[in-house]
């Protein structure tokens, strides 16, 4: 696996005025779906707020992220950037939400533990991107691909 990208901080305070603050960019394959196609480009991880983005990640489904850390050995942030990154850059399952404008992206990731250099898991990151922009709404660790 690639070193992890350090993500940029979304403050705790103020949290209005970061709102749209880039915590990770990343590269995303085109996602074609049934009803809809992505082009390629850039998605990015902003703060947020509760609804989508950093926040809504660390709030909502830290805790998904962090049980999957704890058998890898790592941060859960390490952990989700490494999933969506290769969820993004090589998706086998992309689905189109015509009901909210959003694309779900997904693939087969299997976890090793740094420590003992054994694989501990298989899960499927489902990383929910904005059609209009390409921007991420959500991110979690699933048991099976986006439907």
């Amino acid at each position: 696996m690639p070193e992890p990208v350090i993500w940029a901080p979304c403050p705790n305070n103020g949290r209005e005025a970061a709102e749209n603050r880039v915590v990770r960019s990343f590269s995303r394959s085109p996602g074609s779906a049934v009803a809809a196609t992505m082009l390629g480009g850039t998605s990015d991880l902003v703060c947020g707020h509760n609804g989508y983005g950093y926040y809504h990640v660390a709030n909502n489904h830290g805790v998904d992220w962090n049980q999957k850390s704890i058998l890898t050995s790592e941060n859960w942030r390490d952990v989700a950037d490494y999933s969506i990154a290769e969820t993004l850059r090589a998706p086998q399952v992309v689905t189109f939400r015509a009901s909210n404008g959003t694309f779900c992206y997904s693939r087969e990731i299997y976890l090793v533990n740094k420590v003992r250099g054994l694989i501990v898991d298989v899960m499927y990151p489902n990383v929910v991107v904005r059609a209009q922009d390409g921007r991420i709404i959500t991110a979690f660790p699933a048991r099976a691909q986006c439907r």
